[in-house]
């Protein structure tokens, strides 16, 4: 879930600042058996999991417009093809 976390954090839907970032990244290095990361973008994009549906409580107002956006443009090609 850390992956996940920074995940979220590099596409914009938390502010984080650098320091409590690097702290989050020393803390994932010390406690992680997967591969070691200096900087959240080394993190390849990954797929989009249940983790983004239900684990987000809080996005800046930016991107839930444009999430909700997406939706409504999606939703609307849906009907068109049908």
């Amino acid at each position: 879930e850390w992956l996940d976390l920074f995940d979220v954090i590099k596409l914009g839907h938390y502010e984080v600042s650098d320091e409590k970032l690097q702290i989050g990244i020393r803390f994932y290095n010390q406690h992680a058996t997967e591969k070691h990361i200096q900087n959240i973008r080394e993190i390849g994009n990954r797929s989009f999991s249940s983790f983004y549906q239900e684990r987000i409580t809080k996005i800046k107002d930016s991107v839930s417009k444009r999430l909700v956006l997406q939706e409504k443009k999606e939703e609307l090609e849906l009907a068109l093809v049908n």
